[in-house]
């Protein structure tokens, strides 16, 4: 559960790392004392991508700072929430004061949308009596045959947001003062892997003028910033449109290829989202 919102997923993490103190003395073979120190707790949830699920919303909108509006704010406050994992005998972590620190969201051939989420998160408790809601699976997932990523020909699409914040903020009088902080702006980045017959958006990364005569063509003058793409999920049996996530622009940043035997020429491009200086927003909405 998220922010007391059940999430529907297929795998679950969580773990934690306590930093013990030593005391490092002369005369002594082996350290004489180890003192607990503080608690740094990391997880992750992940499964099918449902557009329409309510948990899943509010898994986004948290990373976003808690911002209501369609477009991610690079510099939305800082929000804090809880996160509960139960198992099947009723067993309950709950960690409070969490921050979700980056999702991904993955499209590949042959599979379906997979989204995965990273949080971050400073305290702990434990139940037997207090388990979390049964979460809704029944808003339609998208499979890769009726998913749209505008009229880019690509096998796989990789979409990460991250929202880094420094894993903890100690606090000196308290083993327990602890506090997250946002230490950067809000980033979209991602990778795709295009179809061995496509070579358009590819020449953009490797084409900047004429090897021969060494000066720069009028069509690619080191122009990284190209037009970007409206991703439409459809329900599996493709008669409605259940989300959309609409990149306005990318900048394409490196490009590699490779080929092995008679296999197919793979060739993967990584890019950014920029960001509107002014507006300080993201060319980048979700839309369900």
């Amino acid at each position: 559960m998220v922010n007391n919102v059940a999430v529907p997923v297929s795998d679950v993490s969580y773990n934690a790392q306590r930093n013990p103190i030593v005391e490092k003395s002369f005369g002594h073979a082996t350290e004489p004392e180890i003192y607990g120190g503080g608690v740094v707790y990391t997880g992750s949830f992940g499964g099918a991508y449902r557009p329409g699920n309510n948990g899943w919303q509010t898994v986004i909108k948290q990373f976003m700072g808690g911002n209501q509006a369609a477009n991610v704010e690079t510099f939305a406050p800082d929000s804090v929430i809880p996160i509960k994992v139960s198992d099947e005998f009723d067993n309950t972590f709950e960690f409070g004061s969490c921050a979700i620190t980056s999702i991904e969201i993955n499209c590949n051939v042959n599979d379906y949308t997979k989204i995965t989420a990273n949080w971050i998160g400073t305290f702990a408790s434990y139940s037997t009596n207090n388990p979390c809601s049964s979460a809704e699976y029944t808003a339609p997932i998208s499979v890769f045959y009726n998913t749209k990523i505008g009229n880019m020909k690509v096998k796989s699409l990789r979409l990460r947001l991250e929202r880094p914040f420094d894993q903890q903020n100690f606090i000196i009088g308290s083993e327990y003062l602890q506090d997250l902080v946002q230490n950067d702006n809000v980033t979209i980045s991602g990778s795709f892997t295009v179809s061995p017959t496509d070579y358009d958006l590819f020449k953009s990364i490797y084409l900047t003028g004429d090897p021969l005569s060494k000066t720069p063509s009028n069509a690619n003058k080191n122009q990284i910033i190209v037009d970007g793409a409206t991703i439409e999920f459809r329900n599996p049996e493709g008669t409605s449109t259940i989300g959309t996530i609409v990149i306005s622009k990318f900048a394409l940043t490196d490009g590699d290829a490779s080929a092995n035997g008679r296999n197919q020429f793979e060739k993967t491009i990584n890019f950014k989202v920029p960001v509107d200086n002014k507006t300080r927003k993201c060319s980048f909405t979700f839309g369900s």
